[in-house]
């Protein structure tokens, strides 16, 4: 039967389309140079191959000046062939196919031979039936050249990507293939062909609750349609039964209830000619693609216009045709009935949906906020049941709202009765209905929710919300990030893809917090390559790993250590990097004082060499990673990063690399970070241990800080020391308490918080430039620039060597004599004791 289906369809169609094929054939050879036919081996049936027939969308012999597979915006597709494949119709030919047994109307489509390789297992089941000029895979990736728009190879990814899913669809589909799936398939490749923008999904891309057979869909399409149908023609009766009573209405209004007979008998033609003009209008203004339940303002603006324009053609008509005689005063009186009766079919549908749903098992939510985001969320829980949640009352902190009532949801206070409301109301939810709160003012909400006992989540930021529109999709639980006191940095994409595009970038320290983040930003703005260096071979591999699954080429890895002076002169000379961001370092302040020796050389020795390797083979930039600790050091790890920018200042000259530092504070999320440690303390039960309750500190995102630093990079001239603005400090015990809330414990009851005292090294407070410095504001806000005057760098730089060499030789006490004559802010810890060294 699918044979003689074949057979019968593929005549027809050659000799109805013979007339097209000839004036696609003519277009073809007016639009370029080349043959209109294009033929190509593909896999057939028991694994014999054959000549597929297509029309020539791409420039003659564009095989072999590219991949196989085309991308999104590729130069050698023809103006006519991007046509043809849009729609379609460049696979026609293939009808040819089909006549002489090659091919089948439907089944698996036919991939080039070298592709067999790469999954014979599928392979094996695929080509026991003849392959198709369609398949379900086609329409699930009908545009399959747009996913591959962002990446350098297509054909990689075509392979690692997207043909598993086309074979893995195809192998379901001959599970299940019958006459009738073959017939809708063909059915959905021509409207899909009709319209291009329509996309079909028979089951989930990764599978899970989604899939659904071929069979299953169309019956569940059908039965939507269906539905869909009879909600049409109730919309459609209604508005006319409406019409039709305002029409009357209009004349017994008018007449006082005694309605002529002459009058009446023009009624009936009357209300059919305003009948047809209203619900014309009606379909013209889309009025019966809502959904009555969420009928809005705006819907009613809607009707009112469509209103007046079906009765205005009706006034027209009657003016200037002649048609009937309805007197003016009916005119107008039925102009007011529609509008009230249609507008109150509409409204009073929405009511009583809302009237009649079941509240049982809805949260009890009070909603902090009154403005446009508080009355979004209300609208949306009062109209969806579903949803789970019940607004109860609302608090806003402006005066001018009290007792204000939104939906039927009246403010009853400020945020400062929340404890009390949510006792006397039975309240188990709140939602913080604020997006431009303020970091502050987030703090002060967090801290009355803790101080009430009560659950709470809050809506996104303004830019995080899409169109200005909120809704309970979006609601989340408070991030930490919610909590710090500063600006979301703006990405400036159009300057970093400048300084990165097409250039050989390395980063030391690549599998770090920052030096991951750092790669993912740099990739995205498409060097030429990508360098990832570190001394860490698993957090290597990991990264390897995760930079597969988004790009196939344009990086590489190399494992080493930066004070081994062969390989980093080795990856300079193989690489040829313009840029470098070092980013390597021990950070662990409490760690490095116990192994001063290794902080030395890690951060100290580390940056000479990749800095004097980046000074010998001409890189254009260097930039280091720095730290708020190397302000008036009082640890190792900070007084190693202080030598380190003191290195690169004095190695900058005015001519060749451009060396600079980037300052900053604490990134959350980092390895190493407080909030990760306070994380796992808290998913240990706890408790969590804080140094000191007075203890401050800076904190930025990953993502910001990495951003800030490229665009640092960006500006760089030589010989600055950047420095990040963090926002205002925090203190780490509010901090504290903030993430056990956050995580839904009470602090102090459900997690406890311990002080163990200031860890050998720590400072109290930090700070961003040392006072000899003098900030300055560079191009982007948070950028500022502090540059050091007065140093005899010559001097500086032969004693960094010495105390270099003192490090590796392990001769800790004069190490840390050298140290303090250059950072006399530095005291040196031995076993907790502070060891005066006599200068």
């Amino acid at each position: 039967m699918k044979r003689l289906l074949d057979i019968i369809a593929s005549i027809v169609g050659i000799i109805v389309l013979a007339p097209v094929f000839a004036l696609i054939a003519v277009g073809i050879k007016l639009d370029s140079v080349g043959p209109v036919f294009f033929r190509q081996k593909r896999m057939g049936r028991s694994d014999r191959n054959f000549q597929i027939f297509k029309f020539r969308t791409m420039v003659s012999g564009a095989e072999k000046t590219g991949s196989a597979i085309t991308g999104a915006g590729d130069s050698r597709v023809t103006r006519l062939g991007k046509f043809l494949r849009d729609y379609k119709i460049d696979e026609l030919p293939q009808l040819l196919n089909v006549l002489v047994g090659e091919m089948s109307l439907v089944g698996p489509r036919p991939e080039l031979p070298k592709y067999k390789e790469y999954y014979t297992g599928c392979y094996a089941d695929i080509l026991k039936v003849r392959p198709g000029i369609t398949d379900p895979a086609s329409l699930q990736f009908r545009n399959e050249s747009d996913l591959m728009d962002s990446d350098a190879d297509p054909e990689i990814l075509y392979l690692d990507k997207i043909l598993p899913e086309k074979l893995r669809i195809n192998l379901r589909y001959l599970a299940n293939a019958s006459f009738w799936t073959d017939l809708v398939v063909i059915w959905l490749t021509i409207v899909t062909a009709i319209r291009p923008g329509m996309m079909t999904r028979f089951e989930s891309l990764h599978g899970g609750k989604h899939q659904m057979s071929l069979q299953n869909w169309i019956v569940q399409s059908g039965r939507h349609r269906l539905r869909g149908r009879r909600r049409l023609l109730l919309k459609i009766s209604t508005d006319a039964a409406m019409v039709v009573l305002a029409y009357f209405l209009a004349y017994f209004i008018r007449f006082e209830g005694d309605i002529p007979a002459d009058e009446l008998k023009g009624f009936v033609p009357c209300v059919a000619i305003l009948l047809s003009l209203t619900l014309g209008s009606f379909y013209q203004f889309k009025l019966y693609k809502g959904l009555y339940e969420y009928s809005s303002l705006k819907d009613l603006v809607s009707l009112l216009g469509a209103h007046t324009v079906g009765w205005t053609a009706f006034v027209v008509m009657q003016i200037f045709l002649e048609f009937g005689a309805t007197p003016r005063s009916v005119l107008v009186i039925y102009w007011l009935l529609g509008l009230m009766y249609m507008g109150g079919v509409r409204l009073s549908y929405r009511m009583l949906k809302e009237i009649i749903q079941p509240r049982n098992g809805s949260v009890r939510t009070l909603i902090l906020g009154a403005g446009a985001a508080g009355e979004m969320i209300i609208r949306q829980m009062q109209r969806d049941s579903q949803l789970g949640f019940r607004p109860v009352l609302l608090v806003d902190d402006d005066l001018d709202k009290a007792n204000a009532s939104i939906h039927g949801v009246t403010v009853r206070g400020t945020s400062e009765d929340i404890p009390r409301l949510v006792q006397e109301h039975n309240i188990s939810q709140l939602i913080i209905a604020t997006p431009s709160a303020t970091a502050r003012d987030m703090r002060r909400f967090v801290t009355i929710c803790e101080k009430a006992k009560v659950s709470f989540k809050t809506v996104p930021g303004p830019q995080e919300i899409m169109n200005g529109k909120v809704n309970l999709e979006q609601l989340r639980g408070v991030k930490i990030e919610d909590l710090l006191e500063r600006e979301p940095v703006e990405k400036d994409n159009a300057r970093m893809s400048t300084f990165l595009k097409g250039q050989v970038v390395l980063v030391t320290g690549a599998a770090g917090s920052i030096g991951q983040e750092l790669c993912w930003q740099i990739m995205e703005q498409r060097p030429a390559k990508l360098v990832m260096f570190d001394h860490s071979e698993n957090g290597l591999f990991y990264l390897d790993n995760d930079f597969k699954n988004k790009w196939s080429k344009g990086y590489t890895t190399v494992v080493g250590d930066v004070c081994n002076a062969a390989k980093v002169n080795q990856v300079f000379y193989e690489h040829r990097p313009s840029i470098v961001f070092h980013a390597a370092a021990h950070k662990h302040v409490p760690l490095m004082e116990l192994n001063p020796e290794e902080a030395v050389k890690n951060n100290l020795k580390g940056t000479m060499q990749v800095s004097n390797a980046a000074a010998r083979h001409g890189v254009g930039r260097f930039v280091l990673i720095s730290t708020d600790k190397a302000v008036e050091p009082t640890s190792i790890m900070g007084a190693s990063k202080r030598l380190a920018e003191l290195y690169l200042q004095g190695l900058n000259k005015p001519e060749g690399t451009r060396f600079a530092t980037v300052r900053f504070g604490n990134v959350l999320g980092s390895n190493g970070s407080v909030v990760t440690l306070f994380q796992k303390q808290i998913s240990n039960g706890g408790p969590v241990t804080v140094t000191d309750p007075d203890m401050t500190r800076y904190f930025m995102t990953i993502a910001e800080a990495v951003t800030l630093i490229v665009q640092a990079s960006a500006i760089c001239k030589g010989g600055e020391v950047f420095v990040l603005d963090m926002g205002e400090p925090v203190k780490v015990v509010d901090m504290a308490r903030h993430l056990i809330s956050l995580s839904g414990f009470e602090p102090g009851r459900d997690i406890g918080i311990k002080f163990t005292g200031k860890r050998p090294g720590e400072k109290m407070y930090e700070q961003l430039w040392l006072e000899s410095e003098a900030p300055s504001h560079t191009e982007y806000e948070k950028i500022f620039v502090a540059r050091s005057n007065g140093h005899d760098y010559e001097v500086i730089m032969q004693k960094l060597s010495h105390i270099v060499n003192l490090a590796e030789k392990m001769e800790r006490f004069a190490m840390y004599d050298k140290i303090q004559e250059l950072i006399p802010t530095y005291q040196p810890y031995t076993n907790g004791e502070v060891v005066k060294v006599e200068l």
